[in-house]
């Protein structure tokens, strides 16, 4: 525990240095240090990795920019003379939308349509990751905005760490679109702020809450209501033709943005492909994104329909976003970091109860951002030290006994907005304390950075053990790859071109594929991805005449590789 201490001591010695002014006078060197990291960090993984690249629906993200880039894409379904009638299609609506007219169309936000493509054009496969990457970029460069906005202490020394400290590293290190939704965020809020202060009309502030809103719904319902906070606190600064246009600003860009992206991915007539069969997946037929400028409205309100944020109910986003709001009004500044900041952590922990049953959803947000927890402790008397070691000694043992991905926690990357916000907050709060007992907040933030390493740690094996299965399913070049593991096509996205996947929603459907390829000349040979792991080698399947071999491992879901009975493949 002393040498802990010492760490923390050294933290807060090297953070008292770059407080100084003469430290910042010409340039943000925290800043670009910490940004220049977080790029090379991203350009290893991407040079490690050919196929396991970790991402939400990667396999679907990777099929939309290649669908933007070359139209309809022109998907013959490669596997159909072992699925003629179209049953294993391995991507289902709401991913996959199939048209009357026979082309196929794969959602996905316009604004990440968008730079996905273009950087894939540019960078290749390294590009990929330069979106998240600039997300990143944006949020940081977005708090440093919020910083000075708000008269925070050394903003160009908490913002950089925000990023180190909590899951925006890793959503910086992913194909998701959650940091480009942040940073939008954070520069909407930030910009309503300089507007209400120069008394200007805030048409900065609604274009960024109008990008907000096309990367990530509930990002822009954070930051909306976020922003309305701010209005109302200081609402005698905004006259009603400012509103207006503000309001008018911020519909104007998806609305743009939806003519845009309808014109750029029209489709000529003579260009139409035809799609072999009717998926019976496919109840949304006739939808095809970005056809129309109308359906923009739409592709805004689905994913409160289908996302798991759909399920997280009024009663609790609102209240959580109204605590958010209390941190930036000066009505409340007597209560800020006291009573506010215990209400916060109960209305995160209220959201979370919403959005999922699981209990480790609210450990996942504490573990994954400790510095959220000091915030009940400051501005106290220097006897809560107590306190702060019993919670970082807490935390510790969460950390330890309880599995932990960093970032990739449950409910990080839903809640990812008000996690960075509350943790800025936090850190410029803690420049403030007394210098005598500082340094006990030091260990949760060093607590916080060892779980950001032990994630990247986490994240980089699960990779690995990825890489290895799928190199070896490209290599062995199977006829087809039969999964019953809804998510496996969409994390192999990148291998479908290469290798046919197929998909069965149950172990019967399996089945009935497999006797199907009996009456195939020559006969196929084919990986088969199951779960659980021993429902193969214990002949679930009753699969005649066939053996098992274990092959490889597709991230802790096993592969297995399958020969017919005195084959010499």
């Amino acid at each position: 525990m002393t040498k802990l201490s010492e760490l923390g001591y050294l933290l807060l010695s090297v953070l008292e240095m770059m407080r100084k002014p003469s430290f910042f006078e010409t340039k943000s060197i925290l800043f670009w240090g910490v940004a220049l990291f977080v790029a090379v960090l991203a350009l290893v993984f991407c040079w490690r990795f050919r196929y396991a690249v970790f991402a939400g629906d990667m396999g679907v993200k990777y099929l939309q920019a290649l669908t933007f880039q070359s139209g309809p894409l022109e998907l013959d379904y490669p596997a159909k003379k072992f699925d003629p009638l179209g049953q294993a299609f391995p991507f289902e609506p709401p991913v996959v939308f199939h048209s009357p007219k026979g082309w196929i169309s794969v959602w996905l936000n316009p604004m990440v349509l968008f730079l996905v493509p273009l950087f894939d054009r540019v960078f290749g496969w390294a590009g990929y990751l330069m979106a998240p990457f600039l997300g990143g970029l944006l949020s940081v460069y977005g708090l440093r905005f919020l910083g000075r906005e708000l008269h925070l202490p050394s903003p160009n020394v908490v913002a950089p760490l925000v990023w180190l400290l909590t899951p925006l590293l890793f959503y910086s290190l992913i194909l998701w679109e959650h940091t480009l939704a942040v940073g939008c965020g954070l520069m909407a809020v930030a910009g309503l702020l300089h507007s209400l202060r120069q008394r200007e009309t805030p048409h900065r502030a609604g274009f960024w809450l109008g990008a907000s809103a096309l990367f990530r719904a509930e990002a822009a319902l954070f930051a909306g209501l976020l922003c309305m906070a701010v209005w109302w606190s200081r609402k005698k600064h905004v006259t009603l033709k400012s509103m207006v246009v503000w309001g008018i600003s911020t519909l104007s860009l998806p609305l743009l943005w939806g003519w845009l992206v309808s014109w750029m991915a029209r489709v000529p007539t003579t260009a139409q492909v035809t799609f072999p069969y009717q998926s019976p997946f496919s109840p949304w037929s006739g939808h095809e994104w970005g056809a129309h400028l109308t359906k923009i409205l739409q592709t805004l309100v689905e994913p409160f329909q289908d996302a798991p944020m759909g399920t997280l109910e009024w009663g609790s986003i609102v209240p959580l976003a109204i605590l958010l709001g209390l941190f930036l009004s000066q009505p409340f500044q007597r209560f800020r970091w006291v009573g506010v900041s215990v209400l916060f952590i109960a209305g995160v922990a209220l959201a979370s109860l919403q959005l999922t049953t699981e209990k480790v959803f609210f450990a996942g947000i504490l573990t994954a951002c400790p510095a959220l927890g000091v915030t009940p402790f400051l501005r106290r008397r220097p006897q809560t030290k107590t306190l702060i070691w019993a919670w970082a000694l807490g935390l510790f043992l969460l950390a330890v006994i309880a599995p932990n991905n960093g970032g990739l926690q449950r409910g990080c990357r839903y809640l990812l907005l008000p996690c960075v916000f509350g943790v800025f907050l936090v850190l410029s709060e803690w420049l403030r304390m007394n210098r005598a007992w500082k340094w006990t907040v030091g260990v949760i933030l060093l607590l916080g950075l060892a779980i950001q390493i032990q994630g990247v740690t986490v994240l980089w094996n699960h990779k690995e053990s990825k890489e290895v299965a799928l190199e070896r399913m490209v290599e062995s070049k199977p006829d087809f790859v039969l999964t019953s593991v809804w998510y496996f096509p969409q994390e192999a996205g990148r291998i479908y071109s290469k290798v046919p996947i197929l998909w069965a929603r149950t172990d019967p459907q399996v089945h009935a594929i497999l006797m199907q390829t009996e009456s195939i000349q020559p006969k196929p040979d084919f990986f088969l991805a199951v779960l659980p792991a021993a429902s193969a080698n214990e002949g679930n399947f009753h699969l005649p005449n066939w053996d098992a071999n274990r092959n490889g491992e597709f991230g802790g879901l096993p592969i297995f590789e399958f020969h017919r009975t005195g084959s010499t493949n």
